[in-house]
């Protein structure tokens, strides 16, 4: 299947980032390593600042990170060069589920929309493409998905016209949308969410966004999907997936641009595939 193709925006404007780093990497323990993984290397930078850099270059208005787990390494490094006075804020605090620090992190957001990344997620999306895609057809909020995933392979029920009628994940009690399923498909993490569905949920800690804010959006008919297709998508969760793509800067250097703020960088290349003897360890 190729990757759909979509019209873009000129700017993520009205856009915060929210970035979810709060995770306390467990199976990532034989590492070694002190760092969150966010803050793992690839190439000789910290992932989070290849994100942070591409969506600031993108004219985001800003960037937050809910940080966790050793987070203040993460506030180190946006203190310190060429991040000085950039819109990058870091919120640091136990982690109480991705549905309740999305939400925690959203209530400080002043834009009307709120582009949610996953912090240990390598995924080849065109974020001015989705806010077209979003301002083109109204949802409370608009998933990336894929065709390919390491954990929940074809989790997602979707209409032929990408409405999403249905998610595995969601758990046995979970209504979901009247419809036709038109394909199977994954999700990659990111999102771009109206601010005021974030701001109507109660929070409740131990919420994830599986089982506590994506069902009601999709029971609702206020879910929608952003397609990629075969795009690469990656997630360094494992020590075999973190040195697949430690040892290839390249593919995040082609998607993000340098991890630094400043002149934008097109992107290039054909799309990046991921090698195929590193996609049996899934």
């Amino acid at each position: 299947m190729t990757t759909p193709r979509y019209a873009r925006h000129d700017s993520l404007r009205d856009v915060t980032v929210v970035v979810l780093a709060g995770g306390r990497a467990t199976r990532l323990a034989s590492l070694g390593s002190p760092l969150p993984k966010a803050m793992l290397p690839i190439g000789n930078q910290p992932y989070i600042g290849y994100l942070a850099a591409h969506y600031l270059r993108l004219g985001a208005t800003a960037v937050r990170v809910a940080a966790g787990h050793r987070g203040e390494a993460i506030t180190a490094y946006f203190d310190t060069g060429p991040w000085q006075g950039s819109p990058v804020v870091v919120d640091v605090s136990d982690p109480q589920g991705t549905g309740y620090d999305l939400v925690r992190t959203a209530r400080a957001v002043r834009t009307s929309r709120v582009l949610l990344v996953m912090g240990d997620i390598v995924v080849d999306f065109d974020p001015l493409a989705l806010a077209a895609h979003f301002a083109a057809h109204p949802a409370l909020c608009t998933l990336v998905v894929s065709d390919r995933s390491p954990q929940n392979q074809g989790a997602l029920a979707v209409r032929a016209d990408g409405l999403l009628l249905a998610s595995d994940e969601a758990g046995p009690d979970a209504t979901g949308y009247p419809g036709t399923v038109g394909a199977r498909k994954s999700s990659t993490g990111a999102a771009l969410i109206d601010r005021a569905a974030l701001a109507a949920v109660e929070l409740r800690t131990g919420a994830s966004m599986e089982r506590d804010l994506f069902p009601r959006w999709i029971s609702s008919g206020q879910m929608d999907t952003f397609d990629i297709g075969e795009a690469f998508f990656w997630d360094y969760g494992t020590p075999e997936r973190y040195r697949f793509i430690a040892e290839r800067p390249d593919r995040v250097l082609r998607l993000y641009g340098p991890a630094s703020p400043g002149t934008p960088i097109p992107r290039q290349g054909a799309p990046l595939e991921p090698d195929p003897s590193a996609e049996g360890r899934r």
